[in-house]
C-alpha cells in the first residue's frame, strides 16, 4: 500500500476495484484538490522560499533514488494558504536505476540539463541541481551576488555542481 503521508498534495489513494484479490495487481485512483496558485516569485523573499521548498522536495525525491528532470517555474506552485511552494508535473520523474533510453526529445535543451540529451544515459541527481541554476537564471527577481554565484555554480559540468545540501546552506543565509 502506498503511504500518502510521504506524497505531498495527495489527499487519499483508494483502490479502483476493491474486489481485486491480489493487492499487487490492484490499480488505484488518487484524489487531488487544488492547493496552490501558479505564479512566479515576485521578490527576493518569495524566491528564496520557493527555492527552499523545491530543494527540500528534491532531497526527498533523490533519497528514494529518483530525479525530477523537468524543473521549471511552470512546475513550481505557491500554496494558497501559506508562504511555501511545491512541485507539480511529475511526468518526467525517473528512477536512476532504470533511466529510459529515449532521447528526451520532448524536453527543451535551453531549460534542461545538457546531460539529459547525451546518448549516454548516465546522468544523476546533478540534473536537478542544474535546474536550480536554471530557476535562478530565469527568474524575474533581481539576484544579489551570492545567488548569481550559486546560479553559475549550478550551471557548471555535473561533477562540479554543488550538492543539494550546499544549495540549501546557501539559501539559509537569506533567513526566514
Amino acid at each position: 500500500m502506498i503511504n500518502t503521508k510521504n506524497i505531498p498534495n495527495v489527499v487519499n489513494i483508494v483502490p479502483k476495484d476493491r474486489n481485486f484479490k491480489r493487492q499487487r495487481e490492484r490499480s488505484y485512483k488518487m484524489t487531488f484538490t487544488p492547493r496552490g496558485i501558479t505564479k512566479e516569485p515576485s521578490d527576493l523573499l518569495e524566491l528564496v522560499n520557493a527555492l527552499k521548498s523545491v530543494v527540500r522536495f528534491l532531497c526527498k525525491l533523490h533519497a528514494e533514488g529518483f530525479v525530477f528532470r523537468d524543473l521549471r517555474w511552470p512546475n513550481v506552485v505557491k500554496y494558497q494558504d501559506r508562504d511555501s511552494w511545491f512541485v507539480i508535473d511529475l511526468d518526467d520523474v525517473v528512477n536512476l536505476k532504470n533511466v529510459p533510453s529515449s532521447r528526451n526529445s520532448h524536453l527543451d535543451a535551453e531549460s534542461h540539463a545538457p546531460e539529459l540529451f547525451s546518448s549516454q544515459k548516465n546522468y544523476g541527481t546533478a540534473v536537478d541541481v542544474w535546474s536550480i541554476g536554471y530557476l535562478l537564471k530565469s527568474t524575474k527577481v533581481e539576484l544579489p551576488s551570492p545567488l548569481k554565484s550559486l546560479q553559475e555554480r549550478c550551471s557548471t559540468s555535473p561533477n562540479q555542481r554543488p550538492s543539494l545540501e550546499d544549495v540549501e546552506k546557501e539559501l539559509e543565509k537569506f533567513g526566514h
